[in-house]
């Protein structure tokens, strides 16, 4: 038994986090309160945190997404499922924040929008037309109003990553539409967001 350092309930061994430079190999404090201590931290934090870990993420991305692309090769079905189960548990959450930034930003959102609009506006009429057609062909009519809610979810985050990071987003379908091998169908769990390079690098391809 041991003595947490901070609600001082005597517990098991098993309940105090792992830390190999203790004495007995775990946290002084237990799982519940160290849990509290660092969601607390995280909320006096969260610009300088998400700021950390921006330009962690811009320093080492090659490799962040390299290892990505391993973990869903290895199990696609886990990953979508873990996506899904992620989004639906937060989604209230991720719809405020979406739209909190929305609000707060919509000068930007706009005049972006207008601004490549204006540059390719016969392209993107040509590519519009096409490429609606062919999502409205691949997307199954079994899918639910939760379903295309977080597929409009996906075109929303998108938007935002675009305005966040001064780069485009895109919506990318892992299995595409109208692959070289495989066409995949407009679903929620076959989309993600990632940059507009690494969309256009992709092409009609699915990569692993």
């Amino acid at each position: 038994m041991k003595k947490c350092s901070k609600c001082k309930i005597n517990k098991k061994l098993s309940d105090f986090p792992a830390r190999s430079d203790s004495v007995d190999g775990h946290r002084s404090d237990c799982k519940p309160c160290h849990s509290a201590s660092r969601k607390t931290y995280r909320n006096k934090n969260k610009d300088r945190l998400k700021a950390k870990s921006h330009a962690y993420y811009q320093k080492n991305k090659v490799t962040i997404n390299a290892k990505s692309k391993i973990k869903y090769a290895d199990n696609p079905e886990a990953y979508s499922q873990r996506s899904k189960e992620y989004y639906q548990k937060h989604t209230q959450e991720i719809k405020d924040r979406t739209a909190a930034w929305g609000k707060a930003n919509p000068d930007k959102i706009k005049k972006s929008r207008a601004k490549w609009n204006k540059a390719n506006q016969p392209a993107k009429n040509s590519w519009t037309a096409f490429y609606r057609a062919r999502k409205l062909d691949a997307t199954p009519s079994w899918l639910t109003a939760d379903d295309h809610k977080w597929i409009e979810w996906h075109y929303k985050h998108a938007r935002v990553m675009t305005e966040m990071y001064g780069e485009p987003y895109h919506v990318d379908h892992i299995h595409p539409l109208q692959g070289e091998t495989v066409c995949g169908l407009h679903v929620p769990w076959n989309l993600r967001v990632i940059t507009r390079d690494e969309n256009l690098r992709k092409g009609n391809k699915l990569t692993t």
